[in-house]
């Protein structure tokens, strides 16, 4: 600089350097922390020289995780250097006004085209004009672009010019929004060989290829089968954009309605609020996928209600559990139906002798200040003894999935009670077997004392698509100590699956006590209502009596912690030895 102040006094250098990142990159570990120390310097003489170093680089690079082991260096550099952020308004108004550029009469027909659609989704109305600059490029779609880690920024400009091309010759649909969202980016990264050598992008696309897979083979509505495959195309895309990609982070039924524009024809005419509707059927489709793939590589974390791609859940305990309780034949629904009732009409007392699932009733007759005695029964009149002596009326309660053929007489003293119009909330809660809440954790100890979870998921997976060789077996003394390793190991290693699996049974707790809570009081409110003071009497100490077992149960549940159990322990050697 000295030199150059001799040729040019009143001038300064100005040195650019673009593409500095992808120079970085290349260098080892040893050599990229020399860099960064040169660049530190070059950061201090700025202050003291007319001397200037511009780079331009393609991401945030003090916030890589490439760079991590030279977080210290890197934040020397950051102290000595401004940066410049091309923010993501920056980014929708160069798209706006260069890629999407329209008239005033263009902007008012899109705001025509999309008003009448807005009643589908939450905030398409509040954010119109917005949608209308960028369309038909959904305003989400540059915000998730912007946080996926692995492509450039300025590749939002080329992909979308790229899917604009494609477009010009199609009409604007009349029915759906017509918005390209970010789950149409997943193909480009699908496509994009390069892309399978990062092991982290190889591993979403793997997952996300087997549940697409299943989807087309197997789903059950083929209706919703575009809606499921955008969905996740949709969970792939967002896979790549928290960073750690076994982060349970992930969408919301009601965001992927909205980011993602999603429509079904017909949803108009549920006879509903339009966008309640549309979240319903999007809520039965994410149910669908779930059921196609049994559960596998799709989580919903229980607090936040967001899905995600889940990489590491080969197997789902809960969803083996749906399987079997799919598989179950009519007559354990039916009675569970029927002990459900029990607990419904405070049946807790004993049976009428001699029956089954029958029971005598007695009913308030208010005009005459008296009561009648009956019967109650859960089955059908071919169901029940005759042994019984005559009473004044007879209920009958149907079963209602397997109830046997029977002749309704018409009598006046005959009442049947038929259940309809059920949900999947209904079926889906008698199935149920009980709250299980199971995780598999893959773990490999070294013999230097690490603990390598890429090696250990690797060979998770060998274990399951083929058999080992077996070469002997420990016991003895030798075999406690190898299993006293693997288990401090495995208590390290799994404890935040510890305390998730904690958090997730104390919410559950906590829903059922409000729920419980919830349903004695509306049961003690009914009771107030009897006339008889001994039949109400009555009815309140039995329902008092069942509270107190409830809260007793539910109290021992609160001492139940996760228990950590090994399937298996095996130790892994070289063909060497």
């Amino acid at each position: 600089m000295a030199s150059f102040h001799e040729q040019y006094p009143d001038h300064g250098l100005l040195l650019v350097v673009d593409e500095l990142l992808d120079y970085l990159r290349t260098r080892r570990d040893h050599e990229l922390i020399l860099d960064l120390n040169f660049l530190r310097e070059m950061g201090e003489i700025c202050k003291d020289l007319r001397f200037r170093l511009m780079a331009g680089v393609q991401e945030a690079i003090f916030d890589s995780p490439r760079f991590q082991f030279a977080a210290d260096s890197l934040r020397r550099v950051k102290d000595r250097f401004e940066q410049v952020l091309i923010a993501r308004r920056d980014v929708k108004f160069v798209v706006a006004e260069r890629l999407l550029k329209k008239t005033a009469e263009q902007q008012a027909w899109v705001r025509e085209h999309l008003t009448p659609l807005a009643k589908f989704y939450s905030d398409l109305n509040e954010r119109m004009d917005e949608f209308v600059r960028l369309f038909p490029v959904h305003p989400d779609y540059i915000d998730v672009f912007e946080r996926v880690t692995v492509v450039e920024k300025r590749e939002v400009l080329k992909t979308l010019s790229s899917t604009m091309r494609k477009l010009l010759n199609e009409a604007v649909p009349e029915d759906t929004t017509g918005l390209i969202a970010y789950d149409s980016y997943w193909n480009v990264l699908h496509e994009n060989t390069a892309f399978r050598a990062v092991p982290d992008i190889r591993e979403v696309i793997r997952v996300s290829d087997i549940l697409e897979s299943r989807i087309e083979q197997a789903f059950s509505r083929p209706a919703y089968k575009p809606m499921a495959v955008r969905i996740i195309h949709a969970l792939s895309v967002h896979r790549l954009t928290t960073g750690d990609i076994e982060t349970p982070v992930g969408l919301t039924a009601q965001e992927l309605r909205d980011s993602l524009c999603l429509y079904q024809p017909g949803v108009e005419d549920l006879g509903g609020t339009p966008a309640e509707d549309l979240l319903t059927l999007v809520q039965t489709v994410l149910r669908e996928i779930s059921r196609t793939v049994n559960g596998q590589f799709i989580s919903k974390a229980a607090d936040t209600e967001q899905y995600y791609l889940d990489l590491k859940k080969d197997t789902d305990y809960d969803a083996l559990i749906d399987k079997r309780a799919e598989s179950l034949d009519p007559n354990p629904l039916d009675l569970a139906y029927f002990n459900a009732l029990v607990r419904i009409l405070e049946r807790s007392d004993q049976y009428y002798p001699g029956t089954h699932l029958a029971w005598e009733d007695e009913l308030e007759w208010r005009e005459r200040k008296a009561s009648r005695r009956g019967y109650m029964f859960f089955g059908t009149p071919r169901e029940r003894s005759t042994a019984q002596p005559p009473r004044d009326f007879y209920l009958y309660f149907i079963q209602p999935y397997e109830p046997p053929a029977f002749k309704d007489d018409k009598t006046a003293d005959e009442v049947f009670f038929r259940l309809s119009n059920v949900d999947n909330v209904f079926h889906d809660t008698l199935r149920a077997e009980s709250w299980i809440q199971q995780r598999v954790t893959p773990l490999f100890l070294h013999d230097d004392g690490r603990i390598l979870l890429p090696t250990a998921r690797r060979i998770w997976d060998f274990m399951l698509s083929d058999a080992p060789e077996v070469q002997g077996y420990l016991s003895g003394s030798e075999a406690l100590a190898a299993f006293d390793r693997q288990h401090e190991a495995a208590e390290v290693q799994g404890k935040s699956e510890y305390e998730e699996l904690v958090r997730l049974h104390r919410a559950h707790l906590a829903r059922e006590r409000e729920k419980g809570a919830y349903a004695f009081e509306a049961r003690r409110h009914a009771l107030d209502r009897i006339g008889l003071p001994t039949v109400r009497a009555h009815r309140l100490a039995l329902l008092e009596r069942e509270e107190r077992a409830w809260r007793e149960q539910i109290e021992r549940q609160t001492d139940v912690m996760p228990e950590l159990v090994p399937l298996m322990v095996l130790r892994v050697v070289s063909d060497e030895g």
